[in-house]
């Protein structure tokens, strides 16, 4: 527009579309962030071919096949303009110009317009939705929002009736966030909260709960990149749905972390322990125990810490319970003391606040193996793997172990050890 060559202004994102080796003509916009990036969102030509009568959702299926994506050139599943986020119709060919196919939903600061999505008791209004959430990626508060309207039929079942603790990125990754867990004031409607006395702030607080897709989208629109829910609900606060051992690496190789992972889910097969696995979305994994909120805390806490030291024992050399990590170095943290009340766990299929936007992805015993990387699962493939799957993760909301038997199994294993 301004009429400098493109390879001048943005010469690394025309040297990763020289590398693509591609004949086509794509359409997408420039996000500036750290390191500008070319988000494609639509191909017209390709090969020869002229692909714009064909539905939109024909030719992303042709551009998810052109290319894969670079530092600088990636795949965008919504259009952006200057002045607000657009939506499509997937069955429309394309027009040149704007379109009675197309939705502009307004970022906020340009526009009066902004999106309202009905609700039984209000409306979430969501705003600036071009703003930079994640700069290395160019991911915006946008592709965030959409990211959580597409899982919310399957994160909600792990957030109802579960005070949260508002971890808030306004401004993106980059810049300094803060936990919110007091929402008393003015809330919309269609936010639940719970009043519960909190004794480190000796007073009572008022947590959201996230009941809804609306309300779902009113604490992301607020800038919960990740979502953190208690372990308990509040019909009973202190009695835990599921115990939680979490495998928190310092610098040691990610295959070290499986195969501690296998050690635990082992240990905890043998003695009749249900247990189940997910990325922590950073480095780390997650290993669910259901318990129904049979025990309450100091019960589960106790069993966890006691799976954690027969490991502990066994690899003393890569694992550590020590909480400092001055004291645990290069060895995998077995963290166990989350188990208390009002302590919180980044939800599965939630997107952490890191660079490449991942998610914390349940898997199968199965598929964790030393090839697995915690950041392959990210905002841009998720969806595609979480609607093609049954949710290996979701038994930690089911029938629960029985502690106690499983208690006099472990003693009678490390007796005869």
């Amino acid at each position: 527009k301004s009429g400098l060559p493109f390879d001048q202004k943005f010469p690394e994102i025309a040297a990763d579309l020289k590398q693509l080796n591609l004949e086509a003509v794509l359409d997408g916009e420039i996000v500036k962030g750290r390191s500008p990036t070319y988000q494609v969102c639509d191909i017209l030509y390709h090969d020869g071919h002229d692909l714009r009568e064909q539905p939109l959702k024909q030719r992303k299926q042709v551009l998810k096949g052109a290319f894969k994506d670079t530092k600088h050139v990636k795949h965008s599943q919504t259009t952006r303009k200057p002045e607000a986020w657009v939506a499509k119709n997937p069955d429309s060919a394309y027009h040149p110009g704007t379109s009675a196919d197309w939705l502009s939903v307004a970022n906020g600061a340009n526009s009066k317009k902004k999106t309202k999505m009905k609700s039984d008791g209000g409306q979430p209004t969501l705003t600036h939705l071009d703003k930079i959430y994640f700069p290395e990626d160019g991911y915006t508060k946008g592709d965030v929002l959409n990211y959580y309207e597409k899982v919310a039929p399957y994160i909600l079942p792990y957030l109802k009736d579960r005070p949260e603790s508002l971890n808030r990125h306004p401004n993106g990754i980059d810049q300094a966030g803060f936990y919110q867990k007091d929402m008393t004031g003015h809330i919309p409607r269609f936010l639940k909260t719970k009043r519960i006395y909190s004794e480190s702030s000796d007073k009572s607080i008022d947590y959201a709960m996230v009941q809804n897709r609306e309300s779902l989208l009113y604490i992301a629109n607020l800038g919960c990149i990740e979502i953190h829910p208690w372990f308990s609900r509040i019909q009973k606060l202190d009695h835990p749905d599921f115990l939680v051992i979490d495998l928190d690496p310092d610098d040691n190789d990610f295959k070290q972390v499986v195969q501690i992972a296998h050690e635990v889910h082992n240990l905890l097969d043998d003695i009749g322990a249900p247990n189940y696995c997910k990325t922590s979305g950073a480095t780390g994994l997650h290993i669910g125990v259901p318990t129904g909120a049979k025990y309450d805390f100091d019960t589960v806490r106790a069993f966890a810490q006691a799976v954690c030291r027969v490991v502990n024992k066994k690899y003393p050399g890569i694992t550590s319970m020590e909480r400092s990590p001055a004291r645990r170095r290069k060895k995998i943290y077995l963290d166990c003391l989350q188990n208390r009340r009002g302590q919180t766990l980044a939800a599965p299929f939630c997107i952490r606040p890191k660079s490449g936007a991942p998610v914390s992805m349940p898997v199968t015993w199965k598929e964790l193996t030393g090839k697995i990387k915690p950041e392959q699962f990210n905002i841009e493939n998720a969806v595609s793997r979480i609607s093609q799957f049954d949710d290996p993760w979701a038994p930690v909301l089911g029938k629960p172990a029985n502690l106690e038997r499983c208690v006099r199994r472990l003693e009678t294993k490390q007796n005869k050890a």
